[in-house]
């Protein structure tokens, strides 16, 4: 365990710790399908971490997090840890980093809507269980 809430391995990057007061997913919160009486539906599905919904949100969360946690801070009172790499660095690296999973009680939802399940719209939502 880190100290600093975090684990880096390589380009993964492991959150540690969680603000979220759930633990597992309780299946019965998951949102269900939505009917309308003109046909219009509203569904949800979950995104794994092998899906490309997910891929691309955990790559996207992994970067800026890493920008974040790694970058040498501007005061010794900074409470990550002294590690000099500039934002810059991090930024033109050629290191993809990527978010290893999302932290415990988070799930990464598909908010789909459309006629008859053909999809009109899909919006992405990171919600805590």
């Amino acid at each position: 365990m880190s100290n600093y809430h975090y684990l880096l391995t390589g380009a993964s990057l492991q959150i540690t710790c969680s603000d979220s007061q759930q633990q597992h997913v309780d299946e019965e919160r998951i949102p269900e399908v939505h009917d309308h009486p003109d046909g219009r539906k509203r569904w949800y599905v979950q995104q794994f971490n092998d899906t490309p919904l997910s891929k691309e949100w955990r790559k996207k969360l992994g970067k800026d997090l890493a920008i974040m946690f790694l970058m040498k801070p501007k005061s010794r009172n900074s409470m990550y840890p002294i590690i000099f790499v500039t934002e810059e660095a991090l930024l033109t690296t050629s290191v993809d980093y990527i978010l290893a999973k999302f932290p415990k009680g988070y799930k990464l939802f598909c908010h789909k809507k459309g006629v008859n399940h053909e999809v009109d719209r899909t919006d992405a939502y990171l919600y805590s269980m």
